[in-house]
């Protein structure tokens, strides 16, 4: 990999990429069951990710956007329910910089629904436990 000349993320890449991920959730329905980490407010599981590589690989030509990465769900307890690794690349369509977002676009995109899926379909799969209903108490009547 070659760095671009002059060129840098605009943030932090896993705070880039936490957006990212939260908006397809949001966009796919999903937006009353995530949460960012920073909003203070937590779930029944934990979507942990770890990015192994996310960069263009100009050589061996032609250049192209790699991204991977590993996610994990986890219980409140901290346990590992499930993990999988996620990985794709795309070439660019050409040398100049706007080629290159274009290919990491595409890989990105790809990668997001794969997560998603994979991330719903591994929830939808969990024991939940049942639902306790209690019944409702009489009012309390003020004494005479």
């Amino acid at each position: 990999s070659v760095p671009l000349a002059n060129a840098q993320w605009g943030d932090n890449l896993p705070v880039l990429f936490q957006e990212k991920v939260i908006r397809s959730f949001e966009n796919a329905g999903y937006a009353q069951s995530i949460s960012r980490t920073r909003e203070g407010v937590s779930g029944d599981f934990q979507l942990l990710v770890d990015i192994r590589r996310f960069h263009i690989a100009t050589a061996p030509e032609p250049a192209a956007a790699e991204i991977e990465f590993v996610a994990k769900i986890l219980d409140t307890d901290g346990k590992i329910i499930s993990a999988s690794t996620f990985q794709g690349n795309a070439p660019a369509k050409g040398a100049d910089a706007q080629a290159y977002v274009s290919a990491i676009d595409e890989v990105f995109g790809k990668l997001q629904t794969e997560l998603l899926e994979w991330t719903t379909g591994v929830l939808d799969s969990v024991p939940r436990p049942p639902v306790v209903v209690a019944p409702p108490q009489a009012p309390v009547q003020p004494m005479p």
